[in-house]
Parts: C-alpha cells; sequence; structure tokens
C-alpha cells in the first residue's frame, strides 16, 4: 500500500535505493502543491533518478521488483487525491518515532 512507510522502505530496500523514501515522495507532495501534474513516464523517470537505476530498467532488469511501477502509479494518484480533499488529512510519508536513520 503507497502510504504504508514499510512498504516504500521494502521496495526501496528490494531496488537497493541509497535514497529515503520520505526523500521522494516530499519532492511528489511539492511538485503536485506547486500545481505540476506529472504524466505516469515523467513520474518514473524522477522515481528512477531518485532510487538510482536507468529508466530502461523498468523492463529489462530482472532484479527490480515487477510491481514497481505500478506501486508508484497508485502513490502518485493517492498523494493528489489526497492532497486535493477537503478534509485537511493529507499526511506526509513518514517513519514510526522509533525508526532509526543512517
Amino acid at each position: 500500500m503507497p502510504d504504508d512507510f514499510e512498504g516504500w522502505a521494502n521496495l526501496f530496500t528490494r531496488c537497493r535505493a541509497f535514497s529515503h523514501p520520505s526523500e521522494l515522495h516530499g519532492g511528489l507532495c511539492g511538485r503536485l502543491a506547486a500545481g505540476a501534474r506529472l504524466s505516469e513516464q515523467q513520474w518514473l523517470e524522477v522515481v528512477c533518478e531518485h532510487v538510482g537505476i536507468a529508466p530502461g530498467a523498468l523492463t529489462s532488469d530482472d532484479d527490480l521488483p515487477p510491481e514497481l511501477p505500478a506501486f508508484m502509479d497508485e502513490a502518485y494518484h493517492q498523494t493528489l487525491d489526497r492532497l486535493r480533499a477537503t478534509d485537511m488529512a493529507f499526511q506526509p510519508l513518514l517513519p514510526e518515532d522509533d525508526y532509526a536513520f543512517d
């Protein structure tokens, strides 16, 4: 589920990413809040750059999680929907308080 930090962290680990999921989600939130709208391809390019993989690897690298594109597409739309919601219940993607940052 894209709003679950552990799900994001596990996916980042499987991608061997050195970056942090909260950083990617925060960047997305900033873009969306400023009015930017990205196509699925543009968003996946941002994801690939952040995670440290070549965009072409999404279709050719058997070591990458096959659910990465669908997960990130759902995360994009879920984040946009929550930012647009009038209930003011949006929460940024953050780890639990006891999460160790290295």
